[in-house]
């Protein structure tokens, strides 16, 4: 279970640019709308994580970081961050506060991680807490999964941010080592 971070659940019941919940959104979760008295929380949100894993493909390079929740649904394509906030869209609409995550995901055993960053979503659920979801990899979050920031959507918890002035090629590369305690 993830660490609280000491803000309030119900903060992540906010809407945003990214999480906005149009008409496909409404349509995909009605049939959970039911199903959450009858099987409760933590089984409505594998279904729709599951849902959005089959409904969503993961497709580098078709969306960038201005892509919505509703294209990608309505695409049916995008990447990690797309299936978040896609999500966090219908946990919010079905007033289940969900926030958003960034990080890394460890990819090896050789001591080497994942070399892109990576993000999934994680929702409230009474009793347990927060229980991460990555819907790109249609899996709940491990161990394996390096945590740099929560947020509202991406523009909250994006793993880099500035300001570049003047021309030229831009390179970034990042090295993430993860060591176990066991």
């Amino acid at each position: 279970m993830p660490p609280d971070d000491g803000l309030p659940p119900p903060m992540f019941l906010r809407q945003t640019r990214y999480t906005r919940a149009d008409g496909g959104i409404a349509e995909l979760i009605e049939p959970f709308r039911d199903r959450l008295a009858d099987e409760g929380v933590l089984a409505v949100l594998h279904g729709l994580a599951l849902i959005l894993h089959e409904r969503i493909e993961y497709r580098p390079g078709c969306t960038d970081v201005e892509s919505t929740a509703a294209e990608a649904l309505e695409h049916g394509y995008g990447v990690c961050q797309d299936h978040a906030h896609a999500f966090l869209a219908c946990c919010r609409a079905l007033g289940i506060p969900a926030r958003y995550v960034s990080g890394y995901l460890f990819a090896g055993s050789d001591g080497d991680a994942a070399v892109a960053s990576h993000a999934w979503a994680e929702a409230y659920v009474d009793d347990l807490g927060w229980v991460s979801f990555d819907c790109a990899n249609g899996v709940c979050a491990t161990d394996s999964y390096v945590r740099l920031a929560v947020g509202l959507d991406y523009d909250g918890a994006s793993p880099v941010r500035g300001v570049r002035r003047g021309g030229g090629v831009e390179e970034m590369s990042v090295r993430v080592r993860v060591v176990s305690d066991q």
